[in-house]
């Protein structure tokens, strides 16, 4: 048989229903309206933070690679002999090992 109490019941929960996934699709199009936004803000941070990182890199890569001088002079063979700057010190000599082991440094006039 018809009752129209439960057919009221069942039509306000209906509704009920209809006005719960309304409010879900709203909150869902709010969040959507700034994800652009958000996603433009993280990629510009990543970005500086990538091209802080490479220059760290590039200044440490450089820092600790060791600075080879070519001399002038040559070995007996006729070579040009190149050692570390840093095996004559500060003085801005070149080291030259004159076919031998030992390392005589001389400033370049």
């Amino acid at each position: 048989m018809y009752n129209p109490d439960q057919h009221y019941e069942a039509h306000i929960l209906h509704l009920k229903e209809l006005s719960e996934q309304a409010e879900q699709r709203r909150a869902i199009a709010a969040l959507m309206k700034y994800q652009p936004a958000r996603v433009r803000v993280v990629s510009k941070r990543l970005g500086v933070l990538l091209v802080t990182l490479g220059t760290w890199l590039a200044r440490r890569a450089t820092s600790s690679r060791p600075n080879l001088d070519v001399s002038r002079k040559t070995d007996g063979w006729g070579r040009a002999v190149a050692a570390p700057s840093s095996a004559c010190g500060n003085t801005g000599g070149v080291c030259d090992t004159g076919g031998n082991q030992s390392c005589a440094c001389y400033t370049q006039a």
